[in-house]
């Protein structure tokens, strides 16, 4: 009589699907979470340096009698989150100039009737070396200052004249 093998077939115990699961489960999402993290980190500082980086479009009201370094300070916290008594500015210049040019833009005074155009433009230049200090959790917490030197022209009048 042909006997039978001696195999058996695998048997699944009751619930080995859940244990499974639950002990695999705490550390994938642990793992997600610190990917998640890590990228909201990497973000922040990369919007606190791209706001020490640069200025506001415009110049506030008043600018000309304003102090230099709180003038600066107001451009670089403008439309940012940046805090005000983090941000340590130095150096802060304010050069006006202004470019009186003849002869510039012939080809449009002839079409006006006239020889010669004349331009003036006055722009307004700020610079200045700020400086925030912030704690960054990247490097587990401790104070983190990032320095940059910022500059930005605005362009105050622009006149234009037929001759």
């Amino acid at each position: 009589m042909p006997t039978r093998s001696a195999r058996r077939a695998p048997c699944r115990l009751a619930g080995q699907g859940s244990v499974e699961f639950i002990l695999v489960m705490p550390v994938l999402l642990a793992f997600l979470f610190a990917i998640g993290s890590f990228a909201m980190l990497s973000y922040q500082n990369t919007v606190i340096q791209h706001s020490l980086a640069t200025l506001a479009d415009s110049l506030p009201a008043g600018w000309q009698e304003r102090d230099r370094d709180e003038l600066v300070r107001d451009l670089v916290c403008s439309g940012t989150d940046l805090e005000r008594d983090r941000l340590t500015v130095t150096n802060a210049k304010v050069k006006a100039t202004t470019s009186g040019v003849v002869n510039d833009g012939d080809s449009i005074a002839n079409e006006l009737g006239a020889s010669t155009l004349r331009t003036e433009t006055r722009r307004v230049t700020v610079e200045a070396d700020v400086a925030y200090e912030y704690n960054d959790p990247l490097s587990l917490g401790r104070k983190t200052v990032l320095t940059r030197r910022v500059s930005h022209s605005y362009t105050t009048y622009t006149d234009w004249e037929v001759l």
